[in-house]
């Protein structure tokens, strides 16, 4: 396990640790404003975030820090030129979850050497509530608790798959039965589909093989949710796309910020999108 990877990996139980034992209290509810990201940031959301910045700041090395509450943050340095590493953070992914303490919550941390998702090496998503771990490197492989992943598709037909999807617009400008109107072709092709609030945790079931496939049908998923994810389902041998047009593109040359809003399709095999885009609905491709 390489040095970023044993970092991350410890910051991410130091998180864990601070928030559990809120999940579902009056004290994860509090409201502290909009966050950069846009969302809402509750008071579990800024703890966490705390726990990241400080220890990643103890590293003394000067990292261009991008997260959900606080935007971008320059640490150890004062100059974007001065920059070595870029750390990609959802200090709490699943935050309607972590208010009510349905026991599917994460943290995500990811950390590249560059400004691009190809630049991303490592890659942690905790679940909070149950403590699996889900981790990757760059070229080294993908592991849950240490354990190492290599995706064996359960199913290759979409027809018996189970799809996580995503179906919550983040805001109210349009209502989820329209969205869904939108999408019910794919909706009604998978034999059951799951939605279960954490998109980081979600897609790193595809890598474990609890998902057959995942798909965010709302274009509004940030980099920041599936940074780390996108690399433990790469090293596991599945696939990670961005949807734009109703086709699929790589998602390597996409800039690490907080503004790229994407929708997003992560599968066990290339054959479960083929499928997929075989019955997306006309007038979006």
């Amino acid at each position: 396990m390489g040095e970023w990877l044993i970092t991350i990996t410890s910051i991410a139980r130091e998180v864990a640790g601070a928030v559990k034992p809120l999940l579902g209290t009056a004290a994860a509810r509090v409201d502290l404003g909009q966050g950069a990201g846009g969302d809402i940031t509750n008071q579990v959301d800024a703890i966490a975030e705390d726990i990241i910045a400080k220890t990643l700041k103890a590293t003394l090395l000067p990292i261009k820090l991008i997260t959900e509450e606080r935007g971008i943050v320059l640490l150890n340095c004062s100059d974007e030129n001065d920059v070595q590493y870029h750390a990609i953070v959802d200090p709490v992914d699943g935050s309607v979850n972590a208010t009510r303490n349905l026991p599917f919550v994460a943290t995500s941390i990811a950390i590249a050497n560059g400004p691009t998702v190809a630049d991303i090496t490592d890659g942690v998503v905790m679940n909070i509530s149950t403590g699996d771990l889900y981790a990757a490197s760059k070229g080294q492989g993908a592991w849950l608790n240490d354990a190492p992943m290599a995706i064996e598709p359960v199913t290759r037909d979409l027809h018996e798959a189970i799809m996580g999807i995503d179906i919550n617009p983040k805001s109210r400008s349009q209502p989820r039965s329209e969205l869904v109107a939108e999408y019910a072709c794919l909706m009604d092709a998978p034999k059951k589909v799951r939605i279960l609030g954490s998109n980081a945790l979600e897609t790193c079931l595809v890598a474990q093989g609890g998902l057959d496939c995942f798909l965010d049908i709302r274009g509004n998923l940030r980099l920041l949710d599936i940074a780390a994810s996108w690399l433990v389902v790469e090293e596991a041998g599945g696939v990670f796309y961005h949807v734009e047009d109703g086709t699929t593109k790589d998602l390597d040359d996409l800039p690490l910020d907080t503004d790229s809003r994407l929708m997003v399709f992560a599968s066990t095999c290339t054959e479960l999108w083929e499928a997929v885009e075989a019955a997306w609905p006309r007038g979006k491709v």
